[in-house]
């Protein structure tokens, strides 16, 4: 399963501009070859995905926060668009497939330039919009955890372990024989950045505090900044408490609950826990990525 990295343009590959003899130093012929290798260079420097020209950054697709113009459609369903590192790809295609299109629409994002999807979990508000990127781009890889909710779809790929995307991008496989709703497999995004860690998870379907500390030990330091669901739409004011609270005590630096975990009730003890350090989650809007 391992994918071929691009790290750059190839000079050795680059056609050779030889330059005619008997020419002196600083005569025309030098100087149209020279001009043309930093041509060469300044295009190489600014191909998609090579060193600073890319824009690194995630960006949440679909989820029931507030949008960030009125062309995103919220609903309950997640999906997440990440940008970095050279790779393009998607943790999960949404609940419904109309508003996945005209989410990917009013992003930008075109379908043709992801490099694969990954699924959380088998829940239809996490696969609503996988017919239709597999009509689109058959041959696009998916990565699914082996929890065996996709046995009626072909052509996946599934995760028992971590995959290591890029140098510090992570897909992070976690297991828990107690998890919730009949997920016992989960896949989840680790990102490396120069302030810490990344971690971008959906349902924590396996635990939050499994997906937190799985991630801590691949990343090997505490996590800074967490965005995902942990379910606490759906449960009482005690263990929303709770939940945060435990999130606090694995030192996580920086919150911003999303999907299952949006509104008032889950915002008040995030915002009590958390303070300035608790980022309301906003649909469409583009949260960059630190440079490693």
């Amino acid at each position: 399963m391992k994918k071929k990295l691009i790290t750059g343009c190839n000079f050795t590959q680059t056609p050779s501009l030889k330059i005619q003899e008997g020419k002196r130093e600083g005569s025309p012929g030098i100087r149209r070859v020279v001009c043309v290798s930093i041509v060469l260079l300044f295009l190489c420097l600014n191909v998609p995905g090579v060193g600073w020209a890319e824009e690194n950054f995630f960006q949440i697709i679909n989820d029931s926060s507030i949008p960030v113009n009125p062309n995103f459609v919220d609903d309950e369903g997640y999906a997440v668009y990440v940008s970095d590192e050279g790779k393009k790809f998607l943790m999960d295609t949404g609940g419904i497939e109309e508003n996945l299109i005209q989410n990917l629409k009013a992003a930008g994002i075109l379908l043709d330039n992801l490099d694969f999807v990954f699924l959380s979990h088998p829940h239809p508000d996490h696969t609503g919009g996988l017919n239709y990127i597999r009509s689109k781009r058959p041959s696009l890889p998916i990565y699914i955890p082996p929890n065996g909710g996709f046995i009626n779809i072909d052509g996946l790929i599934e995760l028992e372990d971590h995959l290591r995307v890029s140098p510090n991008v992570f897909i992070i496989y976690t297991y828990n024989e107690s998890g919730s709703r009949d997920i016992t497999d989960e896949l989840s995004l680790l990102i490396k950045t120069k302030k810490g860690p990344y971690v971008l998870n959906a349902c924590s379907h396996t635990g939050i505090a499994t997906i937190l500390e799985e991630s801590k030990r691949v990343a090997g330091q505490n996590i800074f900044f967490h965005s995902g669901g942990t379910q606490l739409n759906y449960t009482v004011e005690t263990k929303i408490k709770a939940t945060v609270k435990k999130i606090k005590a694995l030192r996580v630096t920086q919150v911003s609950p999303s999907h299952c975990s949006v509104g008032d009730r889950v915002q008040k003890p995030f915002e009590e826990i958390y303070g300035t350090n608790y980022i309301p989650s906003i649909l469409g809007q583009k949260v960059p990525l630190e440079p490693r």
